[in-house]
């Protein structure tokens, strides 16, 4: 039971940097980015064809950062801000989320093919840790899911653009008549939030591998936990993707591995039932300051 707990958390710690990704876009900007799933996926394939190249970890890094970034970005400047601009409803916000991401995992999936793909790196040798067996990927994702953790609160704390984002969370009207550009806000969230999207790409891939669809499930886990976690708590978000983790891999005791996707969707649906504003919330626009 212990080795599920400690996979649980190693997984929800992963889960935690998408969550949070997340959370940075969707709390402050109203965007329901279900796109971030197809970040999370291009910053997989990129580290794959990296490896390809140059077989280095840092190479890979790198090059997944930096696609995920770039697609992140690309998806705010082509997708949104026009979205927000026209004043658009947050249902047609998320429609067109909604395409965007099979529009990327459709060009993916004919240029890279739908046949899963591992990164061919090998099974080293497991670490043992309080009598259970952990990989070095889970102790990796770990360590850089606690790091991401405390950038992200660190950030939000302590920075001058972090408390921006809080107040564009919670008190947009008061943010604007103090003079902060929300463009070029809205451009620093999409960034910060796809470099950890594509940060758990990566880890992901070097874990299980790679396939089209690998990130609208680790989607849908991220998007349980921030809207469990409530309006304007970031953090709580990475806190509840740990807790999901941990409970999965405590099911995987007792159901088969195929009903897991079933029950994060499920756990989706109640926690939308719960907090209906989290889809149907009013949607900010960028040439509207009331």
């Amino acid at each position: 039971m212990l080795q599920f707990v400690f996979n649980g958390i190693s997984a929800g710690l992963g889960v935690a940097l998408l969550a949070l990704g997340f959370a940075l876009i969707y709390r402050p900007t109203g965007v329901f980015h279900i796109a971030h799933a197809a970040v999370f996926t291009t910053s997989a394939y990129a580290a794959y064809w990296a490896l390809h190249v140059y077989p280095s970890m840092a190479t890979a890094g790198i090059a997944s950062i930096a696609v995920g970034c770039s697609t992140g970005l690309m998806l705010e400047w082509a997708v949104y801000r026009p979205l927000a601009v026209r004043q658009a409803s947050p249902l047609a916000v998320l429609v067109s989320s909604f395409g965007a991401y099979f529009a990327v995992v459709h060009l993916i999936a004919l240029v890279a093919g739908s046949e899963a793909k591992t990164l061919g790196r090998g099974l080293a040798s497991p670490i043992r840790f309080a009598g259970t067996l952990l990989t070095p990927v889970q102790a990796g994702q770990a360590v850089v899911g606690i790091l991401g953790m405390l950038a992200v609160f660190m950030y939000l704390r302590f920075t001058r653009t972090g408390q921006w984002t809080r107040a564009l969370a919670s008190n947009r009207t008061l943010l604007l008549t103090l003079g902060v550009n929300e463009p070029r806000l809205r451009a620093l969230l999409f960034l910060l939030g796809s470099s950890l999207a594509a940060a758990a790409g990566l880890l992901t891939a070097l874990d299980i591998g790679i396939h089209p669809q690998m990130g609208f499930g680790c989607f849908l886990m991220a998007a349980v936990a921030v809207i469990l976690a409530g309006p304007d708590r970031f953090m709580a978000a990475g806190w509840a993707a740990v807790g999901l983790g941990v409970a999965q891999n405590l099911a995987l005791a007792v159901l088969p591995a195929i009903w897991m996707d079933s029950i994060v969707s499920a756990l989706l649906l109640v926690a939308l039932l719960c907090r209906r504003e989290a889809l149907v919330g009013t949607l900010p626009s960028l040439g509207d300051s009331r």
